[in-house]
């Protein structure tokens, strides 16, 4: 049986199968927009889970398309420690992506809350050896912006 074949078999339109304007993969290309709406159909009749699994035990290639939520809570994400949970100053225990490049010998960095605005400032002007008088003329001249500044 051909993938093709066995994919409209599943799917409930072996119609689809027989049908001259889908035999071929120049065919199908040429009448997408009919199939697309055929298989589109054919797909509101079935479940997502067990036709995904179906699929994938006939070798086609196939998985579901998640939300944000569903692939957050996926088991492979949760395993994978693809998502974390870090504290943020305004909204309390948030969940966010970790960094997805794992390297053997060199740790991955945790994310972090993003700064508020100004939070840093002063002390990017440090490292540029920005201090004292200096950080007050820039801060005089409006150039720091306002109080939220630390």
């Amino acid at each position: 049986m051909e993938a093709w074949d066995g994919f409209c078999e599943v799917l409930g339109a072996s119609e689809l199968a027989s049908d001259p304007r889908f035999a071929t993969p120049e065919c199908r290309r040429i009448n997408v927009a009919t199939l697309v709406e055929a298989i589109r159909a054919a797909f509101r009749r079935s479940e997502l889970r067990p036709l995904t699994q179906t699929l994938q035990a006939l070798g086609i290639r196939c998985t579901a398309v998640q939300d944000y939520a569903e692939l957050a809570n996926d088991p492979q994400v949760k395993a994978n420690g693809y998502v974390v949970e870090l504290e943020h100053p305004a909204f309390g225990s948030i969940r966010v992506p970790a960094n997805p490049i794992r390297l053997g010998r060199t740790p991955t960095v945790t994310p972090v809350a993003a700064p508020k605005p100004g939070e840093h400032t002063l002390d990017v002007l440090a490292e540029l050896s920005i201090e004292g008088d200096a950080v007050e003329r820039l801060r005089s001249s409006g150039a720091l912006g306002g109080k939220e500044m630390r």
